[in-house]
């Protein structure tokens, strides 16, 4: 297939979306101002949209399962029946979407239960303190609402047994 189609269904490219597919052509989109562009119902799986400046976009019907949305600017824009992962909704209060509007659809990222590793945090093992299990998955989160931790960035350790959440400033590093 050449490099000027889309790769999903073989029409020509034009800017960042297929027009006859609904998707994205380019999925690293950090850090990008996409305030003009034509949004609504396209396919932005797995897209890096960190610190991207979605302000007023319609993002209705838009599949972003799998994108990275820490620090995107939403404010304003329509998210109604959008896929996005759970971990942005208000659930997780450092890691939500704020002033959007509409209603979007939050999905868990995954049927699949993350990978369970053991965990330590500066040296010291890392047991979950309500079931004991040694296993957790990790995340590297955005926090708004907590001064102590370093730039609003912390580590979230994903008990695998009871799904406790346990927060670090220091990374944790594998444990054998």
């Amino acid at each position: 297939m050449k490099d000027d189609t889309c790769p999903g269904c073989g029409a020509a490219k034009r800017g960042i979306v297929c027009g006859a597919c609904r998707r994205a052509l380019v999925l690293d989109l950090a850090s990008r101002d996409l305030t003009g562009e034509s949004l609504a119902g396209v396919d932005l799986r797995g897209a890096d949209l960190t610190d991207a400046n979605l302000a007023g976009v319609d993002l209705s019907n838009s599949d972003l399962r799998g994108a990275k949305l820490d620090g995107v600017n939403v404010r304003g824009a329509n998210l109604d029946g959008a896929m996005i992962d759970i971990i942005y909704s208000q659930v997780l209060t450092g890691v939500r979407l704020k002033g959007y509007t509409g209603t979007p659809d939050w999905v868990t990222p995954s049927s699949e239960p993350p990978v369970a590793t053991r965990w330590a945090v500066q040296g010291h093992p890392v047991r979950c303190p309500c079931c004991g299990g040694e296993g957790f998955a990790r995340t590297r989160s955005h926090v708004d609402t907590h001064a102590w931790f370093d730039g609003g960035r912390a580590w979230m350790l994903t008990c695998a047994a009871c799904t406790r959440v346990e927060w670090f400033r220091a990374e944790p590093t594998p444990w054998p």
